[in-house]
Order: C-alpha cells, then structure tokens, then sequence
C-alpha cells in the first residue's frame, strides 16, 4: 500500500505531524510518498525464514573451510 503523507518538522529534525492533505498541515510541510509493507509476527514464519538463513550459513562454512584447507596443504608444500 503506497500512501501520500505531508510531514511536518521541527528545528531539531523531529515529526511535528503528520497530514494525508497538504491544507491540513499547519506551517511548513514536505510531501513524502510512504509504503506500507505488512509485518510477520507468527513465530512459523519466523522460524521457517531463520532456518534457511542458517543453511546457508552451514553451506557457506563449508565452502570457506574447504578453501581453508586447500591454503594450508599448499602453505606446509612451500614450508
């Protein structure tokens, strides 16, 4: 969901308040184009995203300790 908002600031940067209409806005206004993306609190979804995140950790260790492994056979040839 794409949403028009007019914000209002004050001198220390902080939202004064926040308006669907410029008329509304009392004093200076910048206009903003805002998206709202929807948040997945249920713990499935959570532990779904976090499992695959940590099988492409495991895949990515492997890679790096195979290489690691390859670098130090070669370092104890020139040693």
């Amino acid at each position: 969901m794409i949403f028009r908002y007019f914000i209002s600031f004050d001198d220390e940067g902080e939202i004064n308040g926040i308006y669907k209409a410029k008329h509304l806005c009392n004093g200076p206004c910048e206009e903003f184009i805002v998206k709202l993306i929807p948040i997945k609190r249920e713990l499935s979804e959570v532990v779904d995203d976090f499992s695959v995140s940590v099988d492409d950790f495991s895949e990515g260790l492997k890679k790096t300790t195979s290489e690691l492994k390859k670098v130090i056979r070669q370092a104890r040839r020139i040693i």
